[in-house]
Parts: C-alpha cells; structure tokens; sequence
C-alpha cells in the first residue's frame, strides 16, 4: 500500500518528490527542462513530476512543445514511461498514440473487473494500440496460493 501524505500534497505519492514543478510547467514553458528533472531517484532511474494541475491538460499533450519535450528525452534516454489516467477514466492516453511504442496495463486485484479489461481492449483496439503487457497489483504471494478458484480472461 502507497502512505499518500496528505498534508504534503506537493509531493509525488510514490518517490516523494517535489510536485510544484514537473512535466505541465516544462510543456507551458513556465520552467526549464533541467530545473525539474529528478536525477537518479533510483539507480538508472530520472523522474519528472506531473507539475501543477493545468486547466488544459490534453491540449497540452497535443502541443508542439510536449512533442518536443518527448524528442528531447527519446535522444537521452533508452526507455520513458509516461504515467498516465487510466484509459476508462479520461482519454488522455489515446492522445499519446503516435508518439509510443504501446501500454502497459496496470490490473488492481479485487478493483479491476472483467467489465473494466472488456472495455479497456475495446477502445485499446479501436484506437488501433497495443499492449505490451500487463501488471497485477494489490495480491501477495499467500492470496495467490490460498485461492480455490481460477478466472478466466479472453485476449483478442
């Protein structure tokens, strides 16, 4: 389980890590790309926060400067990953279509439905993306074993 600290909520919920300035800011020009890079967080590992909440967020992904922003981290880094809502939520991440290799699903045990997959590989093949794979969250290792019975998931 993630300790959200709700008294700081500048602070990225996961790293810890200053929200106040990250990827929205960088997009709308407010800061530079270096001031908000967190560098080695992990090893091998550099993080941009969202940034401040903008009133606009889809515009902005669709903007020449995000575009830019992706090119510039595609030339010095080997792998980015961009967190994004999930799909059933909001449309965001279909507006990254052109600019990624594919998703990686994240499945909540006992939160995610069958409902939610069948949905999800509905707009996921409309939209003409694919999956790279998929991650269960939210089990151990002793749930797993003490379940009696198994379920069934259809792929397209």
């Amino acid at each position: 389980m993630i300790d959200c600290d709700l008294r700081r909520p500048n602070l990225h919920n996961i790293f810890k890590l200053d929200n106040t300035q990250g990827l929205s800011n960088v997009i709308s020009k407010m800061v530079d790309f270096d001031d908000c890079v967190h560098r080695d967080v992990l090893t091998n590992l550099d993080v941009i926060t969202a940034g401040t909440v903008p009133p606009n967020p889809s515009e902005l992904m669709c903007s020449a400067s995000f575009n830019a922003l992706v090119d510039r981290l595609s030339q010095e880094y080997d792998y980015i990953i961009i967190d994004t809502p999930p799909l059933g939520v909001v449309a965001d991440a279909l507006l990254l279509k052109n600019l990624i290799a594919g998703f990686v699903v994240i499945i909540r045990e006992r939160s995610t439905t069958h409902g939610d997959l069948r949905n999800l590989l509905e707009s996921v093949k409309m939209a003409d993306l694919k999956i790279l794979g998929l991650i269960e969250v939210g089990s151990t290792l002793s749930q797993k074993k003490s379940k009696r019975s198994y379920y069934y998931y259809q792929y397209y």
